[in-house]
């Protein structure tokens, strides 16, 4: 018999669980956006040689980047997640793009395959009784999470709004353990924490795997997305807590939660359109992760390379990243 997993509700998470304290999050994620007083500026990138260049590339949100075709002749410039496509680009041609969300996202030349990188920092802003100061993100707040990092802005965004945490390596420094797989359970009590889900104590569930420790975790988690129709359940009475949450899971519970939520707020894909993952891969969760997609919730997922498998253990840096895309997406 194998040994549990590590069962410690935080596992390095911190989640904000009620309204009132979400309300707080949205405005402090707000202020790390940094834009009021922002200034939005144009940057040029070359493709020449079939390379992209400077590449990768670090903006900040709200600026614009214009690719020019250097070459004699034509490359692409798109998008991994299908976010944006020039279509080809002819010598001398020119394609722009205004990124309004941050995070990290990587494109290609369709045709000669060639790959580039956007960094989209979030200024952190700091207020006073008198003066308004915006800085750029510098040094992480984790050790194992420096400045270019996969995630960083995703991560680093997280961490200062309180939402998530890591963990004490001595010496004053913490890790985040990017690469870490999260539970069901722990991913569940993220998102009703983040979304500022009303948690009931020792409220109903018909799931016969799931306990219940003195502070309520998994159980009292576990039923405020039941009842708010986010989960379902492995089967009608399994919930399988302590099992690896998979990505496909997590684009599924963010969907319905939004769903449920924000009503209206999630934009239906048109036909014609046609995410990375595809639908094929469940019945179940291929239809959500379409609309996922389509709505930038996995925007920042290289979702063609290390994150191509929607049936894979979904890893902390990752969610992170969707976490971030959702606190963005549902801003006012």
């Amino acid at each position: 018999m194998k040994p549990r997993r590590n069962r410690v509700g935080g596992n390095g998470f911190r989640v904000v669980a009620a309204i009132a304290v979400l309300a707080g999050v949205v405005v402090i994620v707000l202020l790390a956006l940094g834009v009021v007083g922002a200034r939005a500026a144009a940057v040029s990138v070359s493709i020449q040689s079939s390379a992209f260049s400077p590449n990768p590339i670090t903006i900040n949100v709200g600026d614009t980047i214009t690719w020019t075709n250097d070459d004699q002749i034509p490359h692409t410039t798109t998008s991994n997640t299908g976010i944006w496509n020039s279509g080809n680009l002819g010598p001398g041609a020119k394609f722009s793009r205004t990124f309004n969300q941050a995070g990290t996202f990587d494109y290609l030349c369709t045709i000669h395959l060639f790959t580039g990188r956007v960094i989209v920092l979030a200024p952190s802003t700091t207020t006073t009784a008198s003066t308004t100061t915006t800085t750029q993100p510098g040094t992480g707040t984790f050790a194992d999470v420096p400045e270019g990092s996969p995630f960083f802005v995703a991560i680093q965004g997280l961490a200062q709004a309180g939402v998530i945490g890591g963990y004490d390596i001595g010496g004053g420094l913490k890790e985040f353990r990017p690469q870490s797989e999260v539970l069901r359970a722990q991913f569940t009590k993220i998102l009703v924490g983040a979304l500022g889900i009303p948690v009931v104590p020792n409220a109903f569930i018909p799931f016969t795997d799931v306990d219940r420790d003195a502070n309520g975790y998994p159980w009292d988690f576990v039923a405020a997305a039941y009842h708010n129709n986010i989960t379902q359940g492995r089967t009608a009475t399994l919930f399988a807590p302590y099992v690896n949450v998979l990505r496909g899971q997590v684009t599924t519970l963010v969907v319905r939660a939004l769903q449920q939520l924000h009503p209206g707020l999630l934009q239906d894909p048109p036909l014609s359109y046609q995410n990375t993952w595809g639908t094929g891969f469940s019945p179940i969760h291929g239809p959500l992760a379409r609309i996922a997609e389509f709505n930038e919730l996995l925007a920042g997922l290289p979702l063609s390379t290390t994150s191509s498998d929607p049936l894979g253990p979904m890893t902390r840096g990752e969610v992170a990243q969707v976490l971030w895309n959702v606190l963005l997406f549902i801003r006012p």
